[in-house]
């Protein structure tokens, strides 16, 4: 099975919502991963896991295992796991390479005028990841992006991430979407608006 976890903090839910509709149109069984500290009350059919740093950004060793920890924690032997933000729009085509059985798959975008891995999306098999939590042990403690950690310790074991060239996602505001899409990291847009057409 493919089990989608996304990722939301409080102010993000509904359009973690809208992701989690879309992704599930492209068959996967999809969840909202929350942490439950930052919630007064939780909301219905979401899974939990502590990974937040309460107001401090998705950084740090302890934010890259408690999504580790999460994902494990609600899914089985067998499944693929695919962990993304919640603001990530996929095409059929993404969806069904991302879906792929084998190594870990992850994309590239354009930060500062550079390709780069991007982390905020990513799938493996839940061995992999299980072999990826028991690496990350092992990781010096930093304040890198949850995302870099965690792509660090999917490389590092068998049977590796897989990013090619030509597996890319666009910071999106309007026009085409791509081969994937996500909204760009930047408070003076309204993500929530830009969201409703992003996945509509």
């Amino acid at each position: 099975m493919i089990k989608c976890f996304i990722l939301s903090r409080p102010a993000d839910f509904g359009i973690a919502l809208r992701c989690q509709g879309h992704m599930q149109t492209h068959g996967w069984h999809a969840t909202i991963l929350i942490d439950p500290r930052e919630w007064q009350t939780l909301p219905d059919g979401v899974a939990t896991a502590q990974y937040s740093t309460l107001g401090k950004g998705m950084y740090g060793n302890d934010c890259a295992t408690g999504i580790l920890d999460g994902i494990l924690n609600h899914s089985l032997p067998g499944d693929r796991v695919v962990k993304t933000d919640c603001d990530v729009w996929l095409s059929p085509e993404a969806a069904h390479w991302i879906a792929q059985p084998g190594s870990a798959r992850a994309l590239n975008v354009l930060h500062r005028r550079r390709w780069q891995q991007w982390g905020g999306l990513w799938s493996a098999s839940r061995e992999h990841v299980a072999n990826a939590r028991r690496h990350s042990d092992t990781a010096p403690r930093c304040q890198c992006a949850e995302s870099l950690l965690t792509l660090q310790s999917l490389h590092a074991v068998l049977p590796g991430c897989d990013v090619p060239q030509w597996a890319t996602i666009n910071q999106w505001t309007a026009g085409d979407r791509g081969y994937a899409a996500t909204l760009p990291i930047r408070r003076s847009i309204d993500r929530d608006f830009i969201s409703t057409h992003l996945f509509e």
